[in-house]
């Protein structure tokens, strides 16, 4: 690509730059078969390009491009966030298929950049100035391919009606600070404040108050820094944004997040009124905000001169590779502490049916089904887990069960509308079992070099939370160590004071006792990591 003007020094992003992680409804897998399983006839994912406009460090980008071969380009404006992105680069050995740009959006042109099959531009468009929000859609457009995906994500009305209040809030108290430490630490003691002396009506507003509180406790100085005290923050009403994209010849094809699956692939108000991108269409999920309250979006488009999709066909899911937790829960009654209701699989009962039987899933629903033939299929992705199925072997093993293969490609569109099974175009690089000697990526390694970090990047892309004895073993996981060697390096982290382990009793055990509990540790904890999708083959 033509390398744009550097931007400007002493942005905000490089003064306290902004966590950058992988986000797994970003990921090409994801996005190509959102598109394939509506027609769309997405590029394959091995040898895609993908542009991600405001990448940060390359947290969510550089995990891609270690894992499938293709182009992939980043740009940003923090010339801090994309050196570090750099480093990594560098110590990973990385050299081609993968570059980080540091730039103004607004000197970049898409004859610069080039083509894309996915453009990504998550966290960016709402915290930015009008005239770069103009641009993002302007690059999303530009550089998409004919039958490319765009994904944009930002702050919605209604939901953000109430937060911005406290947002404006949090401003007025920090305008006098500087420093963004300093005015992030503000902007919590005035939240405190506020919730101690608001409670006292202990009406609406103190429980808004609270339960922001909350949640900004648990968030990180960067984000309360960026989300509530930047100059820029624009939520707006979907119908808005929608209409923002069209007239930069962008059409709306769904939503990327988990929980709009079903949506996205089957949207109620398909047919000759109510298209993709439709006003009908845009009409009914506008006043779907207006119930949900919603305050985020993660918005896909095509270029408007792309065909216009239809609903999900069942007979598409053939090809794809499926996985999914389903762990088996014995008894006709789900789990006491299942959410919500369960999802019913399968065909309806018929002279082949069985008995009932349940299973809870990786995010603790409940699955439920009637048919031999998807009971086998469950069992087999369970077995498999964290591995993925080809499709071929799942359609064979209902097949001796009485399922025809419609039927259950019809029950695993139905799981992955509902988010609770995975379908992939592909393998993913996670090992099948612990081995004798396990290893993690070199990417999570190179993570945990940095001390206070607690969240790696898994082989499914997602951001995996450690404690201090998963990240002992994860660095010590080079494929060098056994189970014995692992308890070696585990014994040095106690030594240096980077690990600290007690007994459930308290006592701290020391020499061979110590090493007799890390050893019987280890194992599970190995398993654990295996089920995270840490460990790679």
């Amino acid at each position: 690509m033509t390398t744009p003007p550097a931007p400007a020094a002493g942005d905000a992003y490089d003064r306290l730059p902004y966590p950058s992680h992988p986000f797994p409804h970003t990921h090409p897998d994801r996005l190509h078969v959102l598109g394939r399983l509506i027609g769309l006839d997405p590029a394959p994912v091995d040898g895609c390009r993908v542009l991600e406009l405001g990448c940060a460090a390359g947290g969510n980008l550089i995990p891609l491009a270690l894992e499938l071969p293709g182009r992939f380009v980043g740009v940003d404006a923090s010339r801090v966030q994309i050196e570090e992105g750099q480093r990594v680069l560098a110590r990973l050995g990385v050299r081609a298929g993968v570059e980080l740009v540091a730039a103004d959006l607004l000197a970049v042109t898409p004859q610069m950049l080039g083509e894309f099959d996915y453009v990504i531009c998550h966290g960016v468009y709402s915290w930015v100035p009008p005239a770069v929000q103009r641009q993002i859609l302007a690059l999303a457009r530009g550089c998409l391919a004919p039958r490319g995906v765009a994904y944009v994500s930002y702050n919605t009305y209604p939901g953000w009606h109430l937060r911005a209040m406290i947002r404006d809030m949090c401003r007025y108290h920090a305008r006098q600070f500087d420093e963004p430490l300093v005015a992030v630490e503000q902007a919590r003691r005035l939240l405190e404040f506020l919730s101690r002396s608001a409670s006292v009506e202990r009406g609406a507003y103190a429980l808004l108050l609270q339960e922001e509180l909350r949640v900004l406790a648990t968030q990180s100085d960067s984000y309360l820094f960026h989300e509530h005290l930047e100059e820029h923050n624009e939520p707006l009403y979907f119908h808005e944004l929608v209409a923002r994209a069209g007239a930069a010849g962008l059409r709306h094809l769904g939503e990327a997040s988990p929980g709009e699956t079903l949506r996205t692939l089957r949207p109620q108000d398909l047919g000759e009124d109510g298209a993709r991108g439709s006003p009908a269409a845009v009409q009914a999920e506008q006043y779907r905000d207006f119930v949900l309250n919603r305050r985020f979006r993660t918005s896909l488009f095509l270029r408007d001169d792309a065909p216009v999709p239809g609903a999900a066909v069942a007979e598409r899911v053939a090809g794809l590779f499926v996985a999914g937790r389903a762990i088996a829960h014995e008894g006709p009654t789900p789990p006491d502490d299942a959410p919500g209701p369960f999802l019913t699989l399968g065909p309806g009962p018929g002279p082949d049916a069985g008995p009932p039987r349940l299973w809870r899933t990786r995010w603790g629903g409940v699955m439920r089904s009637s048919s031999p033939g998807l009971a086998a299929v469950l069992d087999r992705l369970e077995a498999a887990w964290p591995q993925v199925v080809p499709w071929a072997d799942v359609g064979a093993l209902a097949a001796g069960h009485g399922l025809a293969e419609l039927d259950l490609a019809e029950a695993l569109l139905v799981g992955f509308g509902h988010d609770v099974l995975e379908l992939r175009p592909r393998r993913l690089e996670v090992a099948p079992r612990v081995s004798e000697r396990p290893r993690s990526s070199d990417l999570v390694r190179l993570q945990l070099e940095d001390p206070a970090r607690e969240v790696v990047s898994s082989q499914r892309h997602e951001m995996a939370l450690t404690d201090r004895f998963d990240r002992s073993l994860l660095r010590a996981l080079d494929g060098t160590r056994d189970a014995a060697g692992l308890v070696d390096a585990a014994m040095a982290d106690v030594a240096a004071g980077r690990l600290r382990v007690a007994r459930e009793d308290g006592v701290v055990p020391e020499g061979d006792a110590l090493r007799e509990v890390l050893a019987e540790a280890v194992g599970p904890r190995l398993q654990r990591l295996l089920e995270r999708s840490l460990l790679i083959a």
